[in-house]
């Protein structure tokens, strides 16, 4: 787990998705293989009502599961 991914989970926790979501997206640019970072990402997108981007994410990490 890197520490940028840890920072991002910090702010989830605190309930910030708009602060993890930059953190994630740039994450998940760099691996776009990455089930967890996808995961979290899908989730911070539904936690702000952008469920386009959300199912989208989320249904990356499913096909890659």
């Amino acid at each position: 787990m890197t520490a940028k991914f840890k920072s991002a989970m910090s702010l989830i926790k605190k309930g910030d998705f708009k602060g993890a979501l930059p953190i994630l997206r740039g994450l998940s640019e760099q691996n776009p293989s990455d089930a967890d970072l996808l995961y979290n990402l899908g989730m911070c997108y539904s936690e702000l009502k952008d469920y386009e981007n959300a199912i989208a994410c989320l249904e990356k990490c499913i096909k890659l599961k």
